[in-house]
């Protein structure tokens, strides 16, 4: 319990701040980009931190791309663009996006975990 509890506040401390989940699937399951999640082949969706409003700090996707098979978060910063963390198994960190606009964010993940257009 203590493993998980600490492996959720490095994943909080990761994010600046809290964001609304409905407005972030809102802007991932969107008709044009709705194939792209897909092709993830998610298997799970974590809400990190999240608060009864309905807000969260990340949210974590277990992903089986072609290129990457682990975990991807994503955090909003404090622009308001939105930070993409690749990680390991082990919950650290591979690889870090920052500042993606929301117009971008399922093209750039899909570059990093399925294709190799970024």
């Amino acid at each position: 319990m203590e493993k998980s509890q600490s492996v959720e506040q490095s994943l909080i401390e990761l994010g600046c701040r809290d964001f609304h989940m409905g407005e972030f699937k809102n802007q991932i399951h969107h008709p044009k980009t709705m194939w792209m999640y897909t092709c993830w082949r998610v298997t799970h969706i974590v809400n990190v931190g999240k608060t009864p409003d309905g807000y969260c700090r990340g949210v974590l996707l277990k992903v089986n791309g072609y290129k990457w098979k682990q975990w991807v978060y994503i955090t909003l910063n404090f622009l308001d663009y939105y930070d993409v963390h690749l990680l390991n198994d082990m919950m650290e960190v591979h690889t870090k996006i920052e500042d993606v606009f929301c117009g971008e964010l399922v093209k750039r993940i899909d570059g990093l975990i399925e294709t190799d257009e970024e």
